[in-house]
């Protein structure tokens, strides 16, 4: 009796790369394989100089790697049959295309330099930061009827949106896949200034919700 091997296959978090990391990535492939296939959805590119050079912005990147065979797709978008009307996902896909060792080891090796790349799927302070509008949602629904209703709905209104941005931003981490080295790419704050402004109005909502709490409480208790 011995085992029955399989091809691997690992689906990845939203992955954060620039071009030196994805020359890193491209070398490990070149390093193992016989043959490297670099493409999008449209065309096949000879190295990352030329995709760099007839793509302006980076979409999909698909690399593939033969004997050892090792196929890799980052922000590969596919429709799903399920529900009317169709959705659309993205994957971040690694897989192997042969059972050997050689694609076993670089399979492992690859992922294992992908992973320090991934992304959080949640961001655990601001999932933290919703529980304080969330409680105002509780408290304001439970008393609405109780006390002034006008001023009821605005503090569960206000709290209400605090909640759902909070928790909307806390979910939001997309792909960032880029051409671009880290020290000819944008600054910070251009990169990042729509996330700022919706950090800071976050925090703005949740600090508002809670003084509009107090405030009523205070004067639920007159």
């Amino acid at each position: 009796m011995k085992p029955i091997r399989h091809t691997k296959t690992a689906r990845l978090q939203p992955l954060k790369m620039y071009l030196e990391e994805i020359e890193e990535l491209v070398a490990l492939f070149h390093k193992k394989c016989a043959k490297v296939t670099i493409s999008d959805k449209q065309y096949s590119y000879e190295s990352l100089s030329d995709l760099k050079a007839h793509v302006p912005k980076m979409g999909e990147l698909d690399i593939q790697g033969e004997n050892p065979g090792l196929h890799l797709l980052l922000n590969h978008a596919e429709e799903t049959i399920k529900g009317n009307p169709q959705t659309r996902i993205v994957i971040n896909e690694l897989r192997t295309e042969e059972i050997s060792d050689e694609a076993d080891a670089l399979f492992r090796e690859v992922k294992d330099f992908l992973t320090e790349h991934e992304q959080p799927r949640v961001r655990k302070l601001l999932l933290v930061l919703a529980i304080v509008p969330a409680g105002g949602v509780i408290w304001f629904a439970t008393h609405i009827y109780k006390y002034r209703e006008n001023v009821s709905a605005l503090g569960l209104v206000a709290c209400i949106s605090g909640f759902a941005l909070l928790l909307i931003m806390s979910l939001n981490s997309p792909f960032q896949l880029t051409l671009e080295s880290k020290l000819d790419s944008q600054s910070f704050w251009a990169v990042n200034k729509d996330k700022i402004w919706l950090l800071i109005i976050g925090a703005i909502v949740g600090i508002a919700s809670t003084l509009v709490t107090q405030f009523l409480s205070r004067l639920i208790a007159k």
